[in-house]
């Protein structure tokens, strides 16, 4: 019966909704189902766009814990993981803007960066893409700019040799990178 009633609400709401993607916003209804992840407390919930049930902008506050969830264009996440994405991204410092804006914790990202004094693999980074995030200088710089706190954690490293061609087909490459020898640091990179 109970869940019979809440797909009924879920479609009502459904049905209500506004463009592509749109019936998967935070609605009102879904709030009394939430807890905090982190101790299991109760949410208190401040409303800063609010469309009919449709929650656009708002600030959820644990009373356990004291951790803020934020909802931003009716998306609400706590933590986002990646693995070696941000350095194949177009114009990753708006990326990083973006995602601090929707993250109320952190982005977790296992990462490798080339080391800074590379030119031959650097030449070949800036041939192809932005190296904001192939070196950790900049890549740092970049996650600071956008207003995160960063930390770097399990690093090690481990030597990298040329990508070699393919025997079946001439002159192709799985990944282009590296050019030149050289070592990689592998780190996770945390931001809050």
């Amino acid at each position: 019966m109970d869940a019979l009633q809440i797909d009924l609400n879920l479609r009502t709401i459904d049905a209500g909704s506004q463009g592509p993607g749109r019936n998967q916003i935070m609605h009102k209804i879904f709030l009394d189902l939430l807890e905090c992840p982190g101790c299991h407390g109760s949410l208190t919930w401040k409303w800063l766009e609010v469309h009919g049930e449709r929650i656009e902008e708002a600030e959820g506050h644990c009373t356990g814990c004291g951790t803020n969830y934020p909802v931003r264009e009716g998306i609400g996440i706590k933590t986002m993981t990646t693995l070696l994405g941000l350095s194949n991204i177009e114009n990753p410092g708006l990326l990083l803007h973006e995602l601090r804006r929707i993250i109320s914790g952190s982005l977790l990202a296992i990462v490798h960066f080339f080391p800074e004094d590379d030119e031959a693999n650097a030449a070949a980074i800036r041939a192809t893409s932005d190296p904001s995030f192939h070196f950790q200088h900049s890549a740092l710089e970049q996650f600071v700019a956008a207003g995160w706190q960063v930390e770097l954690a399990n690093v090690c490293k481990g030597q990298a040799r040329p990508t070699p061609s393919s025997s079946l087909l001439p002159g192709l490459q799985i990944d282009g990178l590296p050019v030149a020898e050289t070592v990689l640091e592998w780190v996770l990179l945390a931001a809050h």
